[in-house]
């Protein structure tokens, strides 16, 4: 790391190190004292509902039941905050929290190779939280009580990979501001971008964009599978973008 990063990404890197690890002994003390086999299972279950797999078998759901619009702003929320947290995860390349004597509690052990800082599952989690709420409280006018329902099953799962020894306090705190401040740009800049995307010279708007995220991907010395993730969430991006393209100059599709 020394010869090859560069001073601002080693800073930054032992900067979060130092946090971690201090942080590792009070999250083993946290785990032996708060354990149980109902937590575990429950706790298992939340990690799996913000996962890749949740998202990728929901998400088309919304594109199924009629809601384009929705339905295609959710998806590039969810995707590009795969995207962002995973150039942060590269770019930082803090370590998870060491196990042991954090006990790691996963049913997908390949995740525990990734980087730590910041935590993926809370940036898709907050990003996706952010904007169904906007969407509940400025389109839908849906009842204050079913978006505390949604935020309750939303820090249950954050939670869940502090309890389950995947990520450190300082990992969901840098995922959390990672999936708020890219959902909330998101949700103001959306409608222009999305009127940019499926003008004429649109395909080549999200052609140019990929190139440039990939193009931006840091390089890191370990074998983690972000750039991976990246690739694939920015690939399927492009996929909807051209798809929506496409279908508004489908004139028997298409009415507004």
């Amino acid at each position: 790391y020394e010869v090859v990063y560069s001073p601002m990404r080693l800073r930054l890197r032992r900067l979060v190190l130092q946090v971690v690890e201090w942080e590792v002994p009070r999250l083993a003390k946290m785990q032996r004292r708060w354990r149980s086999p109902a937590l575990d299972r429950l706790f298992v279950f939340a990690g799996m509902l913000g996962n890749h797999t949740f998202f990728m078998l929901a998400l088309p759901f919304a594109h199924i039941f009629g809601l384009g619009v929705f339905g295609r702003g959710l998806s590039f929320v969810v995707l590009w905050s795969f995207y962002f947290s995973s150039v942060v995860k590269d770019y930082i390349s803090a370590p998870r929290p060491a196990s042991p004597p954090v006990v790691q509690i996963t049913r997908s052990p390949a995740h525990t190779i990734e980087y730590g800082f910041p935590s993926s599952h809370t940036t898709y989690v907050v990003s996706a939280l952010l904007y169904i709420s906007h969407y509940m409280l400025n389109v839908w006018a849906v009842s204050g009580l079913w978006l505390c329902v949604l935020w309750v099953i939303g820090i249950v799962i954050i939670f869940s990979r502090v309890y389950c020894g995947l990520h450190s306090v300082i990992d969901v705190t840098g995922g959390f501001a990672i999936g708020a401040l890219e959902a909330l740009v998101f949700i103001y800049c959306y409608e222009p971008l999305d009127v940019l995307m499926r003008s004429n010279p649109g395909p080549l708007y999200i052609i140019a964009a990929l190139y440039v995220a990939l193009s931006a991907m840091p390089r890191s010395l370990d074998l983690c599978p972000c750039c991976i993730d990246a690739f694939c969430a920015t690939s399927v991006t492009a996929g909807l973008g051209l798809g929506a393209w496409i279908y508004v100059r489908l004139p028997f599709l298409y009415h507004g």
